[in-house]
């Protein structure tokens, strides 16, 4: 069938879930296309809600599972053509059980939540559920398949003989649903900071704590911006701070500033503006000396933090 008819909204018509389905895909801006779901898709109408929803963090007392806070995901399905959108929601924090850890090597799990429509999947199932895919354990482990009608929410580290799960094992990688209107922008796409200082910098080193990692959409413009303040121990040294996108210096933004006089400091603000980015990408930042024989440092605190923030 090329047009599926009755069109929403024709008086007296009789439409399905499917058509509703991709009503709210036509809202969102979503093609007309079979998603790929992955570990860290990300499109309209494939995410969050809200930022912070359905968020995955140890147990209060922390044990081999995890706890899924309440919240509010849109789920594209990934099963055929045009599948369109579900709306799912989370009402209460459900905890997760993580399987035993493996006696030699690590492994991956990753944590889903989950529509199964027996009618487009065959899966036997007509719900939604929030569930574990338990990884393979490797010596260098990767992320587990992802079954079909998926958004994942977290990855989790498991490491070999683990007695518990804490919330340093724990990456989250749901991002927020994008809607309907490419043009406009989308505000914070990533956001990270320091409140302790870096010490003894010389050559060109990253900027602990500076680094975030998304899915860029092709086409998109991406403004970047990185802070920091410098110190010497020498008068009239050069610090410099850069924002790298990819691990390629041709696609860096640098910025350089003298420092007044021994033990004095300059805020040293980078920006860059790029529209040639796609798929997974790393963008963090850099300091070095760039000119003199100090030792260099990048200072920051809880008032007064380093960061990077991609919008």
């Amino acid at each position: 069938m090329a047009v599926i008819s009755p069109a929403i909204g024709v008086q007296s018509g009789s439409h399905s879930a499917l058509a509703f389905r991709q009503l709210g895909a036509a809202l969102a801006g979503a093609a007309v296309q079979t998603f790929v779901g992955g570990p860290t898709a990300l499109d309209v109408g494939h995410g969050l809600v809200r930022s912070g929803q359905l968020a995955v963090t140890q147990n209060g007392t922390p044990n081999m599972s995890v706890n899924v806070a309440a919240g509010t995901a849109l789920v594209n399905g990934s099963s055929v053509l045009a599948q369109g959108i579900y709306a799912v929601t989370n009402d209460a924090t459900v905890n997760l059980a993580i399987a035993t850890a493996d006696a030699t090597n690590p492994r991956r799990d990753l944590v889903v939540i989950q529509v199964r429509d027996n009618t487009v999947d065959a899966s036997g199932f007509n719900d939604a559920r929030l569930f574990v895919v338990t990884g393979t354990p490797a010596a260098s482990p990767t992320d587990p398949a992802v079954p079909a009608g998926c958004l994942v929410l977290a990855r989790v580290a498991v490491a070999a003989l683990a007695a518990s799960v804490v919330n340093a094992n724990i990456t989250t990688l749901a991002g927020l649903a994008r809607g309907s209107n490419w043009n406009q922008a989308w505000g914070t796409v990533g956001y990270a900071q320091a409140t302790t200082d870096q010490t003894t910098i010389t050559t060109l080193v990253d900027r602990t704590g500076l680094s975030q990692t998304f899915t860029a959409v092709a086409g998109r413009r991406y403004r970047v911006t990185a802070n920091t303040i410098m110190i010497s121990t020498v008068a009239g040294d050069v610090s410099a701070l850069v924002i790298d996108v990819g691990g390629t210096q041709a696609q860096a933004a640098f910025m350089a500033v003298g420092l007044i006089g021994a033990s004095g400091d300059r805020t040293i603000i980078a920006q860059l503006i790029t529209s040639s980015i796609s798929g997974s990408t790393t963008i963090k930042a850099r300091v070095q000396r760039a000119a003199g024989t100090g030792s260099h440092t990048s200072a920051a605190s809880g008032t007064a933090p380093s960061f990077i923030l991609i919008e």
